[in-house]
């Protein structure tokens, strides 16, 4: 009901809010309503809403009854959104899981007032996975006035576990108050080149990158594609390899880019399980010159597992000049199985010229059994 609002017209959109508030779950009704109200007239919004706001505070568990909470207030008026924030916030410190807490506090920051945001500030640093409170503390911090900044800085620096310590400083450091900020990139910096898993490391690092000056870019660009070397030491897999040289392909000089891009490619051309190759390879796409285009494609239509293939060459559709899909067209007109050929051809139709594009509709009609 939520997909079909935005296409209903207005005289439908009244007894789709009946239909939603007749859902007997009170997490799905408030799911419905909440995505109707959005669509209708002002006069009938506030109506809807109160009726979404009266079945999210039914749902009884506690974790999906904040996050109801958290989806509706936006659409609320000033005094009712205030309410339904505190409420959205209560629930959310009573969430036992620490990773649904920690998300929860991120959902709720971009609409909490400076004395809710202390209060989830304070949640954040009581979560005792050092992971989890690193990320709720990184995600708060670009709603956060200096004093709340420098409150989550001090809690992270007392991190015990350095990878933890060092992603939770690189995250923060660029929010801290501008006086501070040069010293806490410094810190930043130092923690993230002291991480000993080149995977955890690279990923600091690429994350710290933009915002650093030029000194401490180039030490910081060196200490990542050190990292990266270091790979072929660990037991780390070839698609962790890839991932951290994604990450670090946009912050590379023209000259080092290149040669990232081209060791990815190699790497992922090499990883040996087919949906880790092409899950690697689709990543590494939207870096990819032609040639290299080439070549991905080429590894993606070698692809035993029709599933696989189908996948990846529906994801590198978007990405591929007129000639490599037709190469496209070829490769999943082969796929035998008529659910993975169709899911190919949904993704590369769009791209196709109209007179190809209607056989593809033509031949997804086939395929999907419609008149």
């Amino acid at each position: 009901m939520t997909g079909l609002a935005p296409h209903l017209p207005a005289e439908l959109l009244a007894e789709a809010v009946d239909a939603a508030n007749a859902i007997n779950d009170d997490r799905w009704r408030t799911e419905a309503l909440t995505g109707v109200a959005a669509y209708l007239p002002d006069e009938q919004r506030p109506a809807a809403l109160g009726l979404a706001v009266s079945a999210a505070r039914a749902v009884t568990d506690v974790s999906r009854r904040a996050a109801a909470l958290t989806k509706l207030a936006p659409l609320l008026p000033d005094e009712k959104r205030v309410l339904t924030l505190r409420e959205a916030l209560a629930a959310t410190g009573a969430v036992t899981f620490e990773d649904l807490r920690s998300g929860e506090l991120i959902a709720l920051a971009p609409y909490l007032s400076l004395d809710l945001l202390a209060e989830a500030v304070g949640m954040a640093c009581d979560i005792n996975s050092v992971g989890w409170r690193s990320r709720a503390l990184a995600g708060l911090a670009p709603f956060l006035p200096a004093d709340l900044v420098t409150r989550a800085w001090a809690v992270a620096s007392m991190t015990a576990r350095d990878a933890a310590r060092a992603q939770a400083l690189a995250w923060l450091a660029p929010y801290m108050p501008a006086g501070e900020r040069p010293a806490a990139l410094d810190q930043a910096l130092a923690a993230a080149v002291a991480v000993a898993d080149p995977g955890s490391k690279v990923e600091t690092l690429a994350g710290l990158i933009p915002h650093l000056p030029d000194r401490q870019r180039i030490v910081a660009i060196r200490e990542s594609l050190a990292a990266v070397s270091n790979f072929e030491h660990s037991p780390t897999d070839g698609g962790s390899r890839v991932e951290a040289l994604i990450a670090l392909i946009p912050h590379l000089p023209d000259e080092q880019r290149t040669r990232a891009v081209q060791q990815a490619l190699t790497t992922a051309t090499a990883i040996g399980r087919e949906n880790g190759r092409v899950y690697r390879l689709v990543s590494l796409v939207p870096h990819l010159a032609h040639s290299m285009l080439a070549q991905a494609l080429t590894t993606i239509t070698a692809t035993r597992y029709e599933q696989w293939r189908a996948q990846g060459l529906a994801a590198i559709a978007p990405h591929l000049p007129a000639d490599l899909l037709t190469q496209a067209v070829v490769a999943a007109t082969a796929i035998d199985d008529p659910y993975w050929q169709a899911y190919a051809f949904t993704g590369l139709a769009p791209r196709l010229p109209a007179g190809e594009r209607a056989q593809a509709v033509a031949t997804l009609k086939i395929l999907t059994h419609e008149d």
